[in-house]
């Protein structure tokens, strides 16, 4: 299937943007993520660049919905994808619509809120506002309602990280804590748990119920709407990343799902999927535009191996990232032909 980002582009860039360079010269997107249209406006603060902010693609456009957003972090471009209709159906049904009519987009993010229980895995307490990070998502509602009200769960597997997410998962648990700004103001310090996150359709208000998930599937967060399911079927590198806004009795509050999304957003801005970091890129493009010499990305990273890296590739470092001039860091460069090899080595 030919890609729709052409006709997309176009869709967004009305007849008096046709003459910009900035979104045309931007490469089809590598990663999408997705979210609900009332958690629309913090996560998109995630992007460095709106292409167009007059919302959104054309209702004509048969591959892509209403209320796409096209954007960049970095350097990377990104499509940003509100799913409004609830449901795991409706929500694997707009991420297939993505994959086929986009191929280019390789890895998928959900960013929104949840509610939890009380403790993680390893122990952990579980707070209104920390952040939980999917190392799987299994489906709760699958199976069949007994007389007397009883529901009696299909025993599925879970759906796994693929190797890409794994690997940021494995980062991301040597992190205790996440501390971050909204703005000027400082929200707070953050706990991130790393765990499984039970999805599905039917409403879970039965605390008994919650507590035979957690002991029968091992999940610490629900998603109630069933976003997370939809689009993991889907898309085989996921990475689910959301807020708690509630508490173990299901519980969750406008302003508790707000914050929630708030810090969930700022995980997803510093996690290390974006290009240049262990998960990324996928494939190694050797066209003329992607061998051109392009800045290192410095991140956290990269910032640990920096010098076992550059041995790698030839380069000998006599200054530390720290307290490297502006001039010394302009100087790195890096190209993507070398990409593979960095990757490779922070993979280990």
């Amino acid at each position: 299937m030919a890609s729709a980002f052409p006709h997309l582009l176009r869709d967004l860039l009305g007849p008096e943007d046709t003459d910009s360079s900035t979104a045309a010269a931007q490469p089809p997107p590598q990663i999408a993520l997705f979210c609900r249209p009332d958690h629309l406006e913090l996560i998109k603060t995630i992007l460095d660049e709106i292409y167009e902010t007059d919302d959104a693609v054309s209702p004509e456009t048969p591959q892509t919905a209403p209320g796409t957003i096209l954007g960049r972090h970095g350097r990377t471009t990104v499509l940003l994808s509100p799913v409004p209709d609830t449901g795991k159906t409706r929500a694997a049904k707009r991420a297939l619509d993505l994959k086929l009519s986009l191929p280019s987009i390789d890895l998928a993010i959900v960013v929104g809120c949840c509610t939890a229980t009380l403790d993680a895995e390893d122990g952990r307490q579980i707070s209104p506002g920390d952040v939980l990070i999917a190392d799987g998502v299994v489906e709760y509602d699958i199976g069949r309602l007994i007389p007397g009200g009883r529901f009696v769960r299909k025993n599925v597997g879970v759906i796994g990280p693929s190797e890409r997410v794994r690997a940021v998962l494995d980062e991301l648990r040597s992190k205790k804590e996440l501390g971050y700004v909204t703005g000027t103001q400082e929200v707070g310090v953050v706990s991130v748990h790393v765990g499984t996150i039970a999805s599905g359709d039917r409403p879970l208000d039965d605390i008994d119920e919650r507590e035979a998930l957690r002991t029968e599937m091992s999940a610490v967060g629900f998603d109630v709407g069933g976003l997370c399911l939809g689009v993991a079927a889907v898309f085989r590198s996921c990475l689910v990343v959301v807020g708690v806004g509630g508490d173990a009795d299901g519980v969750c509050e406008d302003c508790g799902r707000r914050r929630a999304v708030g810090a969930a957003v700022a995980e997803v801005k510093d996690s290390a999927f974006w290009p240049g970091t262990v998960i990324g890129p996928r494939r190694v493009n050797t066209s003329q535009h992607s061998q051109r010499r392009q800045p290192y990305k410095w991140n956290f990273v990269i910032l640990g191996h920096l010098n076992t890296a550059c041995n790698v590739i030839g380069w000998k470092v006599s200054q530390t990232p720290d307290n490297a001039s502006q001039a010394t860091r302009s100087a790195l460069y890096v190209d993507f032909r070398d990409a593979s090899d960095i990757s490779t080595l922070l993979a280990r």
